[in-house]
């Protein structure tokens, strides 16, 4: 019974973080406001629960047709002119891609957070179960504090480092 649990609680967890990757990977731009000639680059790369978008840094507002108007989010190209463009677009993803995972990481060590201190809840006095949950709490501490610290050396890396093309 108790691998019935493990792997239903796997399972749920696979599920829940790959719909939200899904959701963050889908191109669609999804936009509350319409885009306009003063709308930002930051207006088509909306996060979503705190993941960015694979192509953050890289989209731009362009009008569909000179002089029709309508404006439109795209994705700048490298420039070939430039010596370390396709290197810098190649990197730019990268970087958005691993902060994505860094972030999977965190919310998995909020949910065994939470479920330790469920067991811990419910271990109804037996000091091998409050154990054991204390030592899932504090390794999934451990663990969430060297993502966050990875999402930040990373957002570092992305914002200094990288030259925005």
């Amino acid at each position: 019974m108790n691998k019935a649990k493990k792997l239903l609680l796997v399972l749920g967890m696979t599920v829940v973080s790959g719909s939200a990757l899904v959701a963050v990977v889908s191109p669609a731009f999804v936009s509350a406001a319409p885009i306009t000639a003063t709308s930002t680059a930051d207006d088509c790369s909306q996060r979503f629960l705190t993941f960015p978008t694979w192509f953050r840094g890289l989209a731009v507002i362009q009008e569909t047709e000179p002089g029709s108007g309508v404006y439109q989010c795209g994705i700048i190209s490298p420039d070939s002119t430039q010596p370390n463009a396709l290197s810098s677009f190649i990197w730019r993803i990268a970087l958005n891609v691993i902060e994505m995972a860094l972030q999977v990481v965190v919310y998995l060590a909020a949910g065994f957070i939470l479920f330790a201190g469920f067991q811990f809840l419910t271990s109804a006095g037996s000091p091998d179960l409050a154990a054991k949950s204390r030592q899932t709490i504090l390794n999934a501490a451990i663990g969430l504090v060297i993502s966050l610290g990875a999402i930040a050396a990373t957002n570092l890396i992305s914002g200094i480092l990288i030259v925005n093309p």
